[in-house]
């Protein structure tokens, strides 16, 4: 049985750390609102508790749509979901598979995640190292980590509907919330999960193994 066992974080890409991190403003938007999610159609990102949660404050807040990333098994349900759900057309999105997921996070204007489980969700990170107001289940593992304890991303309760709902609202109603995040949460991020501060947590690793005798 394994005795030793350490969980190291993915870094950031070089190539995102040198793009800046989109600027928020106070102006009012001049078109549609975007919350963005990313991610594989699968099960355990629970993509369609995503739409549910939009339907339910969508009346709430009429100048956001839904945009979903990513492609997987659930694509067909999903599409039927959002065929069905009662809101206008262009309300909710599937836009597929992109090359491009960075290029999306910049233009969008909140992002959410509300996955079962997580290795390392690398889609949240990249989106709050790049500015975006952020929604996470604080679900096993990564997003509470990443979010310093839900001071850089609003983290939910997993499998709790109303909160997801809710936490939808607050980051669509409230636009210093969304500045505050977008100035806070890239400095946080891009300081503890750079290549550098990364490679001295494996130095650090391996120095205790050596220190307890084991050959590397």
């Amino acid at each position: 049985c394994l005795k030793r066992v350490a969980v190291m974080p993915n870094p950031l890409p070089n190539e995102l750390v040198a793009l800046k991190p989109r600027t928020p403003t106070c102006e009012p938007s001049k078109g549609r609102r975007v919350l963005l999610s990313v991610g594989r159609l699968s099960k355990e990102k629970r993509t369609g508790k995503i739409i549910d949660a939009f339907v339910d404050v969508a009346d709430r807040c009429p100048e956001w749509d839904l945009h979903l990333v990513g492609d997987g098994p659930l694509k067909v349900i999903l599409q039927r979901k959002i065929d069905c759900c009662g809101l206008p057309h262009g309300r909710v999105r599937l836009l597929g598979r992109s090359n491009e997921p960075w290029s999306l996070m910049r233009d969008a204007d909140a992002f959410v995640m509300a996955s079962a489980y997580e290795g390392f969700p690398n889609a949240l990170l990249e989106a709050v190292a790049l500015g975006l107001p952020s929604i996470s289940t604080d679900c096993k593992s990564g997003p509470r980590e990443i979010s310093d304890d839900g001071k850089f991303v609003r983290l939910v309760p997993n499998y709790d509907h109303n909160a997801l709902v809710e936490a939808m609202h607050t980051i669509m109603s409230d636009e210093n919330l969304r500045i505050k995040l977008s100035i806070e949460g890239p400095t946080s991020v891009r300081q503890r999960y750079k290549l550098s501060e990364v490679l001295k947590l494996w130095d650090l690793l391996f120095a205790e193994l050596l220190a307890e005798g084991h050959r590397l």
